[in-house]
């Protein structure tokens, strides 16, 4: 997930290559028992997040888009086969993929109550029951499909990829789409959550219907209720907003870039920070210098 923003920035600001190439590359070799990615690598941590493996995805498809590179990914074709199985095969009766229960994963998703892998029940009964699935843990999974059909689609693999992504969408609105919130709920447990992040990534891979795409771009820039946005997510927000409506959204994500990151420069550091708290956050810990945070280079080329 850090390492698919800073890409992606790296492109509009270094116009380079070669040193993105190298890390998906390095990445790939990762080889852990459980056919996850590890939480960094080369690393000794026993840890793995499995929505970070789903990013890889996105980064990997954006690589070939940028770099036009195709010799790569066919050499790193049958890992992410190898990866994408593992969560097809985590898939339930009901077609969702649950969290991953064990200590050896964290099923983190962003630095907020409930979708930073801390919340109460993770390693529950509800969850190896089938009764706690992740709608961001989900819809990543569908993306990460479309992406692996992107990909095979230029390679010229044949692939059921696309479908796969389509049945899961169905699955996806059937089991989070609350009617009566008119939002797509964090998980379907008896006290359910509204994440701007869930939501967002709900809307771009397609779960929901657009005029149900469109009212929920509306609530997510203005329903104070619904759990915000951190600033390393905040690009998972802008590509649904401007993938329901440019013309609309682009005024507000260049002022919401502004709101976000005007503490980061008036403090004269050149840098961004991990979180909008800055070394506050985390106990005292939090990063001041965090490239996942990055993406303004990217939305200030797009918008431009």
């Amino acid at each position: 997930m850090d390492s698919r923003n800073q890409m992606l920035c790296g492109y509009y600001a270094f116009g380079e290559k070669v040193f993105p190439r190298a890390s998906l590359e390095l990445i790939a070799k990762d080889e852990r028992e459980d056919g996850l990615l590890s939480i960094c690598y080369p690393s000794r941590s026993p840890l793995a997040i499995p929505s970070f493996s789903l990013h890889y995805f996105t980064e990997c498809a954006e690589y070939l888009r940028y770099s036009g590179d195709k010799a790569f990914l066919q050499s790193i074709y049958p890992k992410l086969t190898r990866v994408l199985q593992v969560f097809l095969s985590h898939m339930d009766a009901q077609g969702l993929v649950p969290p991953f229960p064990d200590k050896a994963h964290w099923n983190f998703y962003e630095w907020r109550r409930g979708l930073d892998g801390g919340s109460p029940g993770r390693n529950s009964d509800e969850v190896t029951k089938g009764l706690a699935f992740d709608l961001p843990l989900n819809a990543l999974l569908s993306l990460a499909l479309q992406r692996m059909a992107e990909i095979s689609d230029v390679l010229e693999i044949t692939n059921n990829y696309a479908a796969r992504a389509k049945e899961l969408n169905e699955k996806i609105t059937a089991t989070f789409f609350d009617e009566t919130r008119g939002l797509c709920c964090d998980r379907c447990t008896k006290d359910r959550t509204y994440s701007v992040l869930g939501n967002a990534l709900a809307v771009l891979c397609g779960a929901v219907p657009s005029k149900i795409a469109e009212d929920i771009c509306e609530k997510a820039v203005s329903d104070e209720e619904m759990t915000p946005i951190s600033v390393s997510m905040q690009c998972f927000l802008f590509d649904a907003l401007l993938q329901v409506d440019r013309d609309k959204y682009a005024p507000y994500i260049l002022e919401r870039i502004e709101q976000t990151y005007r503490p980061m420069v008036e403090r004269g550091l050149g840098t961004v920070w991990e979180t909008e708290r800055g070394e506050a956050d985390f106990g005292g810990a939090g990063s001041l210098c965090h490239g996942w945070s990055a993406m303004p280079i990217y939305y200030y080329h797009l918008l431009k």
